[in-house]
């Protein structure tokens, strides 16, 4: 299966249709995705610890929503924010008591000052530059769009790896 063309649109359409759900066969797939990616923690740049247990429940304070819930339902209460593009694996003290309804561009922005890695960091989270995804403007339209083309390219590779003979 290749998700280039129409399949990296229907990858992109899926993720509009598919809220986060850790039962849904989808969401799993790219959960285990992002955990392969050994995620860091935003403010360390160590590897986020994942403990299987809580990551088989939908309400696991490991699934951060890089766009908080709480922020997008004061700034942009007409978008939806579990979407499955939306979701990175952290540590749950950083989720509840570092980020909690602060904006991305708020809180990478302190992060970032701490963190000299954190750049790279994200690109674990399947997130690359920060300015272009949209991260600094709050700009989740081009968070969710960049973010989706990035998840299905990985995916992509995981499913059709070139063979070395």
């Amino acid at each position: 299966m290749l998700l280039a063309g129409p399949g990296l649109l229907g990858f992109m359409a899926r993720r509009r249709k598919q809220k986060e759900a850790a039962a849904n066969a989808f969401c799993k797939t790219v959960l285990c995705l992002l955990a392969s990616q050994r995620p860091k923690s935003f403010d360390t740049n160590g590897e986020v610890l994942l403990d299987n247990s809580n990551l088989k429940i939908a309400s696991s304070r490991n699934y951060h929503h890089f766009f908080p819930k709480d922020y997008l339902r004061k700034k942009l209460p007409d978008q939806e924010a579990n979407w499955i593009a939306n979701i990175t694996l952290i540590d749950a003290y950083s989720n509840k008591h570092r980020i909690a309804a602060k904006a991305p561009s708020a809180y990478i922005g302190a992060f970032m000052k701490k963190n000299p890695k954190l750049k790279q960091g994200l690109r674990a989270h399947l997130i690359d530059d920060p300015m272009t995804f949209g991260v600094f403007d709050d700009d989740y339209e081009t968070f969710l769009t960049k973010r989706s083309a990035l998840m299905a390219e990985d995916l992509n590779g995981k499913l059709n790896p070139k063979i070395e003979l």
